[in-house]
Formats: C-alpha cells, structure tokens, sequence
C-alpha cells in the first residue's frame, strides 16, 4: 500500500499516468466515431437495399409470379448485386428518400472527407422461398476508407 500511495504522490508519474489516460480516451473516441459512422452508413445502405429490392426490383414483375420465381431461384446462392450509383438512381425520391445528390452526399468518409468508392459499395440481396416481396436475404459492403 506504501508504494501505491508513493506512486501516485511523484507528480511525474501522475502527470506521465494522466497524460496516457488523455491519449488513450482520444484514440478510444476517434475509433467509436469511425465505426459509429460506417454503422450509420450501413444502415442507411440497407434502408436503400429495402426499398430497391421490394419496390423497385420486385415490383417491376407486376403479376408475373411464374416469370419472377422463375427467374429469382437462379440467385438464390449467386445473389443480385447492386452497387451505390445504381440504387440511388433507381430509389431517390421513393418512400419518402432524399435526391440522388443528398443521399450521395451522407456517403462521405467524415474523417478523410472522400467519397465512397460508388462501385464497390453494393448490396447483395440473396431471394429465397416462397420469393414473395420480403423473402430475402441483403448484405451490404462499405466502400469509405474507413480500415485506413
């Protein structure tokens, strides 16, 4: 107990201890800030997946169930891709989306300020049975530098 109390009374080793707490907190913020933000955007690509798969995709079949079943069990294990650039065009302004250039803009690493690679970040949507509107499968892939 001596030593403790002589440690922490050496203002050198408090000031040495403080100021590696300090660093410790920063790096701990600027890495939660990071990751909060690839999560944000996630999110927000998986909320354009929803609405490209289940509005525009599937409801470009109309009544064709034979046609669309058809033709959605050939990617059930391959999926159906879609990459940033082409969601957005499709889905901008539908259920209540932004414009192409406002959801464009949320897909900005914030720590570097450049722009998510709009071809590799995608969504792959895997259909499964009975491939009605909401029988899929998504993943999604981020793009924004954010391992850098």
């Amino acid at each position: 107990m001596e030593k403790v109390k002589k440690f922490f009374t050496n203002k050198t080793t408090l000031i040495i201890c403080c100021v590696v707490a300090a660093v410790l907190i920063v790096l701990l913020i600027v890495l939660l800030a990071s990751g909060g933000q690839e999560k944000k955007l996630e999110k927000e690509l998986k909320e354009l997946g929803k609405v490209y798969y289940e509005e525009v995709y599937y409801g470009s079949w109309g009544d064709d169930v034979d046609g669309r079943t058809e033709l959605l069990e050939k990617f059930v294990t391959l999926g159906i891709k879609s990459d940033l650039s082409n969601l957005v065009r499709a889905v901008a302004g539908k259920n209540g989306l932004a414009s192409e250039e406002e959801i464009l803009a949320d897909f900005v690493n914030s720590k570097t300020g450049k722009q998510c690679n709009r071809t590799n970040t995608k969504v792959t949507f895997y259909p499964s049975e009975p491939f009605e509107k909401t029988d899929y499968k998504m993943e999604v892939q981020i793009d924004c530098g954010f391992e850098e």
